[in-house]
Order: C-alpha cells, then sequence, then structure tokens
C-alpha cells in the first residue's frame, strides 16, 4: 500500500473513532444536565474519562505505518501486521520500538492506559450512588 492510501484508511479509522466519541461528549452532557446528586455528576465525570482513556488511538488501524504493511489478498481483505516479524521493515517501529514488544512506545502508552482504567474503577462506586443525599444507597 502506498504512504497516500496509508494515510487516507487511517485518518478514515481515527475520524470514526471521534465520531463515536462525540456521541459520548453528548451522552455525558446529557447526564450532566439530568444530574441531581453528586453521584450523578460523579457517574458522567467516570463515563467521559473512562471513554477517553479506552479510546486512546493506539489500534493497528488507526496508524499509517500499520497500514503501510497491510497487504490486501486476493478476496480483497486484509491481511495486517500481526506478529513481530511482520514489522521488520516498520519506520515507526526503528524509531519508537515494534509496537508489539514489551517496552516499545506504543506498550508503555498501553500499559499505562491499563492503569489509568484501573484507577477508574476506584474513582467512583455507583453502590455508593445515594450516599451524599441521606437517602439508603
Amino acid at each position: 500500500m502506498d504512504e497516500e492510501e496509508a494515510i487516507r484508511r487511517a485518518v478514515e479509522c481515527i475520524n470514526e473513532d471521534l465520531d463515536l466519541f462525540l456521541t459520548d461528549i453528548i451522552r455525558t452532557k446529557e447526564m450532566l444536565r439530568e444530574a441531581r446528586t453528586i453521584s450523578d455528576v460523579m457517574e458522567a465525570k467516570k463515563f467521559i474519562m473512562s471513554e477517553l482513556v479506552f479510546n486512546f488511538p493506539l489500534e493497528w488501524r488507526e496508524s499509517p505505518f500499520c497500514w503501510l504493511l497491510t497487504e490486501e489478498t486476493d478476496t480483497g481483505d486484509f491481511k495486517f501486521p500481526r506478529e513481530k516479524e511482520d514489522c521488520v521493515d516498520c519506520e515507526y517501529a526503528k524509531e519508537y520500538g515494534n509496537c508489539l514488544e514489551r517496552g516499545s512506545t506504543v506498550a508503555r502508552i498501553d500499559r499505562t492506559k491499563g492503569k489509568f482504567m484501573d484507577a477508574l474503577e476506584d474513582y467512583w462506586k455507583v453502590e455508593r450512588k445515594n450516599f451524599f443525599s441521606g437517602a439508603p444507597g
């Protein structure tokens, strides 16, 4: 695949993800408009933070470098790089480390993303929904 096509495909995928994230933003705004308790606000905050972190554009389909190494099959499907060996010619991997290897920039970001998602689980517990309102929770 040539560079122009790889860029086009990566941008298209990122834009699709952004459209979904915009939907999440609208949902969060609706949650906040309807918020009547501190818990409602906290749940909206937790939701949008989770969606933001979960949707970091780290997937192969959002990378022009991965698209450059993708091969189209006879059936019109794509064979994407899935193994470390598939990425030996990747310019990104040469500079920042192979994404599939521990210690690469992408792997470090992904590991940190996982830790952040774990921390968000403890950010606000839904079962304490009415904790501040005095109602049974």
